[in-house]
């Protein structure tokens, strides 16, 4: 662990900004002395003298009521490393609101010192922890070169493995990699690096050259065919799970941007976490970088939907971040960046089969069952790319199996509120001619009622079927619009509401067709079918990229399709119980996936939580 005085460093104060970025750690107001305060290539912090720095910020304030509540850390320290002439002050939010000055320390000197203020609990003031942080004000031209806060509290020494699944994303593979190997906290901190390769082969070489020993020995490239990003992050897991001398592991997706810092953050939260808590680092927003997209997600208790906690919340204004005074509990939290003891696998196993879409969902809800909470930290995040750009086509199919699956495993929502959702999106999807769609929820049904030998199935073998689906039933991409009758979209859309979708189903089978229309991008709530468009013979969409594609009205198929999908329906009513329930659970998850990787070791079986040995 990294000490300084006999005292482990939680977290550094985090100087690491990209200019699009700076308001995550310091901000201040310029129109006061119109001067600014510059962050050199070395990360020091120049401060004009007259000017007040705050770092009551994402990245650099201290979030007390999350480590005093799941950690063993009591006591804090801040240390702050500073030259020139001015006053540090630190101040404390508590969890009830109200925003309290902890202690001032004047600095002067031509060199640099350390100011340490020590974050007392026992005040004699009744307050729930909460936030904390601090402010420059510099009398004299300041620079602020680093520090800390810091605890005297011993944790635990752990060893932890990260585990990044990738699939033909080495830029942003290298990309990670380069953040690491510039951070020499970090890569000192880490055990082992397994980079699971699903893709075009390749080597160490080719994503860092001239990585240093230290670095290059704990990395280890795995090659196997593509299983998804559910065999990926599996197989490290696995290998984390045959390595006696780690402890601990942490996920991370290959297309995220880094942040070096939640990385270390992550190690040290790990080290002090009491044994029944795993980690979740939060989901910036990667288009819009000041923007949270998630913390983790709760689990709509009707159709078992993730709804994301704090979603697009706004983290540049520090007023949001009471957001997190409030510990919201969550069900799960996505694996772009995720955590915890080897002690979870050993006790809820690997995860269920699934290639991609609802793995990181029910892993979530089965390792509650054995006991453990998932905490998502603030402070701890990494950018991805957010789902509004990942509107698949084949992901329907994996979503709608994986959660019905998931819904018989753990008996998590309703089966009733599920079809009903399940039937408005297939009825939206086919006044829109999205036919593929409607097609890959008749397959996941089709296969949820096959039982297990489909619903598990470890190999890429449902995504090649889903591809071909694809090609029959999905859109044709046309080199323009020939027809001299197509209309081009203009004005408002006229969305056609939830109650209308019957009438406007019924409708479509009958009534005529009328010409075709050309209609531009699509925003993700434009998808939703719109009347004017309803009858419409085709539809030419234009994407961003310029290409054109026609969603053709095929009415006999729709019908098909249609009486298809009722049928499954039934089935699914008639069949899905308690015994749909015994037929999914304990499967051996271990066996499945050894015999997957062709790898085999003696390691024991997960055992069933309690409530499942009772059939509760």
């Amino acid at each position: 662990m990294t000490e300084t005085a006999q005292r482990t460093i939680l977290q550094n104060i985090d100087l690491a900004a990209d200019p699009a970025t700076e308001s995550l750690y310091f901000s201040y107001d310029w129109k006061e002395r119109r001067r600014h305060a510059i962050l050199d290539d070395q990360q020091v912090l120049g401060i004009p003298g007259g000017l007040r720095v705050t770092f009551n910020t994402y990245f650099n304030s201290f979030f007390e009521n999350y480590w005093f509540r799941h950690t063993d850390v009591h006591n804090v320290t801040l240390r702050v490393e500073v030259q020139g002439k001015g006053v540090i002050s630190a101040y404390r939010q508590a969890s009830e609101g109200p925003i309290y000055l902890v202690k001032r320390e004047e600095y002067d000197s031509a060199e640099p010192q350390a100011i340490e203020i020590s974050i007392n609990r026992d005040t004699g003031f009744t307050y729930s922890p909460g936030r904390v942080w601090f402010d420059v004000e510099a009398e004299h031209d300041s620079r602020v070169i680093g520090g800390a806060w810091e605890t005297t509290d011993v944790g635990n020494d752990i060893s932890t493995s990260v585990v990044i699944c990738s699939f033909n994303r080495e830029p942003y593979l290298a990309k990670i990699l380069e953040a690491i190997r510039n951070t020499p906290e970090v890569s000192y901190k880490l055990a082992k690096i397994f980079i699971v390769n699903q893709g075009n082969p390749f080597v160490l070489e080719d994503l860092l050259p001239g990585a240093p020993k230290h670095l290059a020995n704990r990395i280890e490239i795995i090659e196997q065919e593509n299983l998804g990003g559910c065999g990926g992050f599996t197989r490290g897991l696995y290998e984390t799970l045959r390595d006696d001398k780690l402890t601990h592991f942490i996920l991370l997706d290959d297309d995220i941007k880094l942040h070096p810092e939640s990385l270390y953050r992550a190690v040290t939260f790990m080290s002090y976490s009491h044994q029944d808590v795993a980690f979740g680092g939060h989901m910036l927003d990667l288009v819009q970088p000041n923007s949270l997209y998630e913390a983790g997600a709760q689990l709509d208790p009707a159709v078992a939907e993730p709804v994301p906690v704090n979603h697009q919340l706004q983290l540049a204004n520090p007023k949001n971040l009471e957001e997190f005074l409030t510990m919201r509990p969550i069900d799960y939290n996505g694996w772009w960046m995720f955590g915890g003891s080897k002690k979870i696998l050993e006790d809820a196993g690997l995860p269920m089969p699934s290639f991609i879409r609802g793995d990181d969902i029910e892993f979530g809800v089965r390792i509650a069952k054995h006991g453990y909470q998932t905490v998502p930290v603030p402070g701890i995040a990494v950018w991805h790319e957010p789902f509004y750009f990942k509107l698949g086509n084949w992901h329907l199919y994996f979503e709608v199996r994986n959660r019905l699956t998931m819904l018989s495993l753990h008996g998590n929502g309703n089966l009733h509120s599920v079809i009903r959702k399940l039937r408005r999106v297939f009825t939206r999807d086919a006044m829109f001619a999205r036919y593929h769609s409607c097609q890959f929820i008749i397959s996941a049904i089709k296969d949820y009622l096959a039982g297990p030998d489909k619903c598990f199935v470890t190999t890429n073998e449902a995504l090649l079927e889903r591809l071909e689906e694809l090609k029959e039933f999905g859109p044709k991409r046309v080199a323009d619009a020939g027809d001299s009758n197509v209309r081009n979209f203009s004005g408002p859309l006229k969305l056609a509401t939830k109650p209308a979708f019957p009438v406007l189903r019924v409708a479509r089978l009958v009534a005529p067709e009328r010409s075709g229309r050309r209609i531009p991008t699509l925003t993700p709530k434009q998808l939703a079918p719109w009347r004017p468009a309803v009858f419409d013979k085709y539809r030419l969409i234009e994407p961003a990229d310029g290409s054109v594609w026609e969603y053709k009205r095929n009415v006999e198929l729709e019908r098909r399709q249609l009486r298809e999908f009722e049928s499954l329906v039934r089935s699914l009513k008639l069949s899905f119980g308690d015994e749909a329930v015994d037929r999914s659970r304990g499967i051996p998850w271990l066996g499945v996936w050894e015999k997957t990787f062709g790898v085999g070791q003696d390691l024991p079986e997960a055992a069933e939580p309690a409530e499942a040995e009772t059939g509760q």
